[in-house]
């Protein structure tokens, strides 16, 4: 290649580059752009609040948009430059369905949203006390324990929309098991509210965002548990009961080095009606000790069987005859059936047949003439209690 052909190719090369960057830089063409998950935000809830409302719930949380614009202003586009909101200030209490606004910079255009309205729940905004619980985050020896020795808030007050308060057990404050020392110390945590499960439940306020709490690093140790059962029912249910065993306290350990056990509060079932699990309660441990948070749920389980009753009747024909002699004659008189009264759970004696049931005569010892026999039941008889009508037959004896 000549030197003037590398000249001219050079040239052209130069002018096309400028040429890409004056399209680029200078008219700058149009770009499309999709964004999900912007969170939607609700307007105005103070208003709500005025006047006695809360939001429960929104049927979307988020959407997606579409949007165009100069490729440099689409580069340029940051999360944080788009706003998705709802206004509620005139929202009243039940379903409301209200209009997104969805709000961009100066040069972006919205092509299309994911969704132009939701439906907002509003409901009473309610208060309720709720008790502070304290737990313990990280690891202690294996007989060692954080032990709460006071918190400056016992109980909170926690606001929101009725139905949502309804889930909040109590507030519980974490502290870090690294910050528990041998003395007695002081710890700042923050509240949450959580529901039974231990979950937090959003969207709902705490009086008191953070509380002080006194800590200090307890041993541990297991010992018997004794539990006192008491059951004055006359209903005639069976009430049984599973009693946990053991239990681990805390205290200092020149404290628990003399325990051998401990009473739990007494437990009266004489009311339990179903299956019901009865939370253990301690208020005469001794000084210094508590109940460990090492234990599981500590409850009394109480297992209820109502009775029922079924009336059953087995014909004479059904009865079978043991013990009987080749050359001797059996028959049972003036019956035409036995009645069974079966009482046992209630389920279970509803399902229950005249085939359940066998009964018997032993006639090995019977003479000629007229026999007063004793009728046996064969049958669940553990589990039922069968009561006879009539408990013994006449049966003659004669010859073939």
């Amino acid at each position: 290649m000549t030197r003037n052909k590398r000249l001219n190719v050079a040239i052209a090369i130069a002018i096309a580059i400028a040429l890409w960057i004056y399209v680029v830089g200078e008219l700058d063409p149009s770009s499309v752009k999709k964004i999900k998950n912007i969170p939607i935000t609700p307007l105005h809830t103070e208003v709500l609040s005025d006047r006695g409302l809360a939001v429960s719930s929104m049927t979307s949380q988020m959407l997606d948009i579409e949007v165009s614009g100069s490729r440099k202003a689409i580069a340029n586009l940051e999360p944080g430059d788009i706003s998705a909101t709802v206004d509620l200030a005139s929202a009243s209490k039940g379903e409301n369905e209200v209009h997104i606004s969805v709000r961009v910079p100066n040069g972006i255009t919205i092509n299309n949203k994911s969704i132009n309205n939701i439906k907002v729940m509003v409901e009473s905004l309610v208060s309720k006390s709720v008790p502070v619980k304290i737990v313990y985050n990280g690891s202690f020896k294996d007989d060692e324990e954080g032990t709460t020795v006071s918190v400056q808030n016992n109980e909170v007050e926690v606001t929101g929309a009725e139905s949502i308060v309804k889930l909040v057990s109590y507030a519980r404050g974490t502290v870090d098991a690294s910050r528990v020392k041998d003395e007695e110390s002081t710890n700042t945590c923050k509240l949450i509210p959580v529901s039974k499960d231990g979950n937090k439940v959003e969207n709902v306020t705490l009086s008191k965002k953070s509380t002080t709490v006194s800590t200090i690093l307890s041993k541990t140790k297991t010992v018997t548990l004794n539990v006192a059962i008491s059951d004055y029912s006359s209903d005639g249910a069976t009430r049984k009961t599973t009693v946990p065993k053991k239990v681990i306290i805390a205290g200092r350990s020149d404290v628990l080095k003399s325990i051998s056990s401990v009473s739990a509060d007494d437990v009266d079932i004489s009311n339990i009606s179903k299956n019901t699990d009865i939370d253990l309660e301690f208020s005469s441990l001794p000084e210094g000790v508590k109940i460990s948070e090492k234990n599981s749920h500590l409850v009394v389980k109480v297992t209820v069987t109502q009775l029922g009753e079924k009336v059953i009747k087995i014909a004479k024909s059904e009865i079978k005859i043991s013990g009987e002699q080749s050359n001797l004659k059996y028959e049972i008189q003036d019956l035409s059936f036995v009645t069974l009264t079966v009482t046992g759970d209630e389920e279970a004696v509803a399902k229950l047949k005249s085939s359940d049931f066998e009964l018997v005569i032993d006639v090995s010892n019977a003479q000629k003439g007229d026999n007063q026999i004793q009728i046996s039941v064969n049958g669940d008889t553990k589990n039922f209690s069968v009561g006879l009508d009539p408990q013994f037959v006449n049966v003659k004896v004669s010859s073939k």
